[in-house]
């Protein structure tokens, strides 16, 4: 049973890997998990669902994060953003940065719960200060347009840079939409 569900879990990491290096290339969405499309497992569709739900109760952050992307998604289960809410939560209380990220995103926009803009700020800052740069993404494009919060340009901008020079691509791609260089060229 655990060479199951630790082969599932490299089944599952390889995609979640593959589908972040996607990432750079989409500009539609804030957050990891609306880009994470699970694995198909093929016939044993509900043995595998199962599994996972042992392996996230039991405490695998992998297996939480993933169940929440999955509820999200509506992918392999009935999307419910209840469900997914509630595994984002627990992923992130373990630990999983990009599970913070995303359950802010959740909190932002009433997923599968009440919208609170503040928890939702709190909770990307909170990512932002680990070093997560979808989450300086996502503060500073809040910043930048004035989006839930009071606008600050300039520093708004100073975040989409650090998640620029983080490597994240959507960050790099606003920038050069608002006519501000990348942090690359413009420290030269």
């Amino acid at each position: 049973m655990k060479t199951i569900i630790n082969g599932l879990i490299i089944i599952i990491m390889s995609s979640i890997i593959s589908t972040l290096c996607a990432l750079y290339l989409s500009d539609n969405n804030n957050s990891l998990f609306k880009h994470y499309d699970p694995p198909a497992v093929n016939n044993q569709h509900d043995n595998t669902i199962e599994l996972l739900k042992k392996s996230a109760i039991a405490g695998n952050i992998e297996s939480q994060f993933t169940l929440g992307t999955m509820y999200y998604l509506g992918r392999q289960v009935p999307k419910d953003d209840v469900e997914s809410r509630f595994w984002f939560n627990i992923a992130y209380t373990n630990g999983s940065l990009e599970a913070e990220v995303n359950l802010a995103s959740m909190y932002k926009y009433g997923e599968g719960g009440d919208k609170d803009l503040k928890k939702a700020l709190s909770l990307y800052a909170d990512a932002a200060q680990k070093g997560s740069p979808v989450a300086f993404y996502s503060l500073g494009k809040m910043y930048l347009t004035g989006d839930t919060l009071e606008k600050n340009e300039r520093y708004g901008l100073s975040l989409l840079q650090d998640s620029c020079r983080a490597g994240y691509g959507k960050s790099c791609l606003l920038l050069r939409q608002t006519s501000h260089p990348h942090p690359a060229t413009s420290q030269k």
